[in-house]
């Protein structure tokens, strides 16, 4: 294969991978929250997805850039210049490494920064030990453990369970549709829903894209709190929202695995 033939191969190489980079690393830098298969084995909101993916690919796009920089124009960019090449590779690499601090910080201890802004305090309750844990969620959708209780039993609780919601397959994508308004409140006392709390069982119908097991309302004050237990697979998430009238849609903040949310308290 002669060095021109070689030369080309490598380029085309090298577009593909600059091609894939950009095209994974928009939903990772934009925090795009969507699902873009629900029903996969394991669902992935489409920037954890495209952080997994920049991750496979930065050694083949590293291979391809080096590549790039040792033969193609050889003789006519000189080596100043042909470090140019490997600019994909490092911003992949920046992005990776973002990618893994984060993703370790908040599946730790998930320190808050200083630039993030609290949103909520939570209690949490494991599903197997029934052990309690405590935890501020930030803006930033970052969790820092707290070792201490915190006051979280002020706010009302109200308690939607499966049969208010009916699930169906459309397009590859589950659909959910609101059939019973009746809610359950903190004292086990069934009422129906109207007004506020009303618009936000439809909101909810419309918004989660898997089946609704359980969709547990906490209002404090002006806020609500919503803490969603879906089917995914035999796997029970919770996908924890928070919703402001005035904003008339929820806003995704955490999930967790194999967790029940026992209270909330806003940490504004």
């Amino acid at each position: 294969m002669n060095k021109k033939v070689w030369s080309i191969i490598i380029i085309i190489l090298n577009i593909v991978g600059i091609v894939c980079f950009v095209y994974y690393a928009i939903p990772y830098l934009t925090q795009d929250v969507t699902v873009a298969n629900p029903d996969a084995m394991v669902p992935m909101q489409k920037w954890d997805a495209g952080g997994m993916a920049l991750t496979i690919g930065l050694v083949p796009l590293a291979v391809v850039n080096v590549l790039a920089m040792i033969f193609v124009g050889k003789e006519k960019i000189k080596m100043p210049l042909r470090v140019l090449f490997l600019i994909p590779c490092i911003l992949c690499l920046g992005i990776v490494a973002h990618y893994w601090i984060s993703d370790l910080g908040n599946a730790g201890e998930g320190k808050g920064t200083s630039s993030s802004i609290p949103i909520v305090n939570v209690k949490l309750e494991l599903k197997d030990s029934s052990e309690v844990q405590y935890g501020t969620i930030y803006e930033d959708g970052s969790v820092e453990v707290i070792n201490e209780a915190v006051a979280v039993d002020d706010a009302e609780v109200y308690v939607a369970d499966v049969n208010n919601f009916s699930a169906k397959t459309e397009n590859g994508k589950v659909v959910n549709t609101l059939i019973s308004n009746v809610v359950t409140d903190s004292e086990g006392n069934e009422f129906k829903a109207d007004g506020e709390l009303s618009n936000l069982l439809q909101i909810i119908a419309e918004t989660v894209e898997h089946d609704i097991l359980e969709a547990k309302i906490f209002k404090d004050g002006q806020m609500y709190y919503l803490a969603v237990q879906t089917n995914v697979n035999w796997q029970s998430p919770c996908d924890f929202y928070q919703y402001e009238p005035s904003a008339g849609k929820i806003s995704y903040l955490n999930s967790w695995d194999n967790m029940n949310v026992l209270g909330v308290a806003s940490a504004k």
